[in-house]
This record gives C-alpha cells, structure tokens and sequence, in this order.
C-alpha cells in the first residue's frame, strides 16, 4: 500500500513511487496484489499524452487521480 501514479515529465510514461518506502518502478504494484488491491490504473492517452485512471472493475475513467 502507499503506492501512487506519477508521469514522468521526460518520457511521458507513468511511474508508481511510494512516499513511505521512498520505492519508484515502472510497471504496476497493484496488479500484483490479489482481488482487494487498488482497482485503478494510471493510463497514458496516445493521442494527448495525459494522463487517466482507468478502473478495472467498473471502466469507469477519469483524468483526476482517484485516490
């Protein structure tokens, strides 16, 4: 837990940093964890470059992070 979605202003990509553990890497811890992990995902647009959240249960997205 402790994990949030960052872009990273030099690639665009999305990166994951915890502030508690001071850890930053690129592909998702959430999506390692089972059914009770964070449902959101941080999503670059290929068109704009921005980013969303994309939720895996319900598809909802948003532009705004939702935690």
């Amino acid at each position: 837990m402790g994990w949030k979605a960052a872009e990273d202003s030099a690639t665009g990509r999305v990166y994951y940093y915890n502030k508690e553990t001071k850890e930053t890497r690129w592909d998702n811890p959430d999506a390692e964890v089972g059914e009770g992990a964070n449902v959101w995902m941080a999503v670059v647009d290929e068109a704009s470059g921005k980013t969303y959240w994309f939720n895996k249960k319900t598809q909802e997205t948003r532009f705004c992070s939702p935690e």
